[in-house]
């Protein structure tokens, strides 16, 4: 998480040096773990309301390192600002663990290169003059 709030390091860089990251993860465990709240999560969640609160908390201090580094980016101009921060945190992370999912599952990490294609390419873009 500590590369999300490098704020040395322009905002879609830090996003990119993030998912690069997990990237890096997946091959060095050969796409078994993933993400360790993810895996709780899918396990534990209907199990109970305690695990999925604390769960969920985990989620949530998540998003708001997403939310910052997205604002970074909006203010820089980096992104349009039609879009809450909040919203694009929500959706960043939602793809992500679902591109996590299907890299275990296919034991590849092209979901999660398409992921980043797509958010990159068509989401998180500049601005129309």
């Amino acid at each position: 998480m500590s590369l999300l709030e490098d704020n040395d390091t322009p905002p879609l860089e830090r996003l990119k040096r993030y998912f690069a990251a997990g990237r890096v993860h997946m091959h060095e465990c050969d796409h078994a773990t993933g993400c360790l709240i993810g895996n709780l999560g899918q396990e534990l969640s209907g199990q109970s309301d305690t695990f999925r609160d604390a769960l969920n908390l985990v989620f949530q201090r998540w998003e708001q390192r997403f939310v910052h580094c997205l604002k970074d980016a909006q203010a820089r101009g980096d992104i349009a600002t039609h879009t809450a921060p909040e919203a694009l945190a929500s959706f960043i992370l939602t793809g992500w663990e679902g591109a996590i999912l299907r890299a275990k599952t296919l034991k590849s990490v092209e979901p999660m290169e398409q992921f980043e294609t797509i958010l990159f390419q068509q989401v998180l873009v500049r601005p129309s003059p």
